[in-house]
């Protein structure tokens, strides 16, 4: 039996597909992109990452093989534990396992186990059968600017109007008004022009023969100006009050004095702002968890796949060299046990609550 074909089989309608006592693999939606180097355009798919915190049976698998085989269910358990100890014994003695249409498993430098997937594979079966397209650049045509337009010369035909009897009169009366007006015009010019001889008498004589206005006095309606003492013991100014006040002076004047807006009350420095306390109840200690990656690009593909289904996830903390994805977080308990519930019924059966 060939396990590896039987786990690609059920990640095109699962999520995640958990192998008991070696680790889980999930799914997560990848939207279509471009690749510039190899000037190749990806449509859109579902790639496959890897959770060895994953790995309590929940029975997806083993079903599958009991059916696929015709085998009980015990028996089928026994099978999946016999191909994982190959597996196991794979990865100790030549620290490389391959499950073709998956991925490739390996153990670094520091004996941890590294996953990378299948990059032909592609779990989405909306796109199945899509495979990269070249990008071709597509050519933009030349704008060509419009050549300038030069202005348009039109020769202007002189209009003859035809000589009447009644023309002819217009035409003198025209001209006897034009000569009149030139006269007038240079008769004013001689009679302002100041450095002619005579002309400043006779036009001071013809300007004082204007009527003039004669002149009137009013009388004076402010206060008139007060010599003040030089004593300043004299003058004592309210120390209360606004607006214009009257004031006595010593020699028995008094004066109004304007004494401006009341004075700004002194607000209170003393008094301290305390911010309200927050209340413990409403902090977010329970989170139902998703999953845990040991690769962070890995961990936020899943929690943008959540966010497009609709759930509150975000990304708790990293434990361990795993980042941990929540996908809801809630105050009480009881709250998060319902969501608890209709996570592993919806999304995600290995879902589990963490409080922290």
């Amino acid at each position: 039996m060939n396990l590896s074909t039987r786990i690609h089989d059920l990640l095109f309608d699962h999520d995640c597909v958990i192998v008991p006592r070696f680790g889980g693999f999930l799914v997560h939606y990848k939207g279509a992109y471009v690749d510039e180097a190899r000037k190749l355009v990806h449509p859109p798919g579902k790639e496959v990452g890897f959770n060895k915190q994953l790995n309590r049976n929940d029975g997806l698998l083993t079903d599958a093989v009991a059916k696929r085989e015709n085998l009980r269910y015990e028996q089928a358990a026994a099978t999946i534990a016999t191909q994982v100890d190959a597996w196991q014994h794979a990865l100790d003695n030549d620290g490389r396992l391959e499950l073709k249409g998956i991925g490739t498993f390996w153990n670094d430098a520091a004996k941890n186990l590294r996953f990378e997937p299948d990059p032909r594979s592609n779990f989405l079966k909306d796109a199945y059968g899509l495979r990269p397209v070249a990008a071709v650049p597509v050519a933009k045509a030349a704008v060509v600017a419009p050549a300038p337009v030069g202005p348009v010369v039109r020769k202007l035909e002189p209009i003859v109007e035809p000589i009447t009897e009644g023309t002819s009169g217009r035409r003198v009366v025209l001209w006897t008004a034009s000569a009149a007006a030139a006269v007038l015009f240079a008769f004013a010019a001689w009679m302002l022009n100041p450095t002619g001889v005579g002309n400043g008498q006779q036009l001071g004589g013809w300007l004082s023969g204007l009527k003039q206005e004669p002149a009137v006095y009013v009388a004076r309606t402010s206060p008139a100006l007060v010599q003040l003492p030089t004593d300043d013991s004299a003058l004592v100014l309210p120390s209360v009050g606004s607006g214009v006040q009257r004031i006595d002076v010593a020699d028995g004047t008094a004066l109004n004095v304007d004494m401006g807006l009341p004075a700004p009350a002194v607000p209170d420095t003393t008094h301290v702002a305390t911010a309200p306390l927050t209340p413990a109840g409403s902090l977010r200690r329970y989170h139902v968890m998703g999953g845990c990656f040991a690769v962070r690009e890995n961990a936020d593909n899943y929690i943008m796949h959540l966010r497009g289904r609709g759930f509150d996830a975000a990304l708790i903390d990293e434990h361990k060299g795993l980042w941990r994805v929540a996908i809801g977080s809630f105050a009480d308990k009881s709250s998060a046990n319902e969501a608890l519930a209709a996570a592993r019924k919806e999304e995600a059966p290995e879902a589990w609550l963490l409080r922290k």
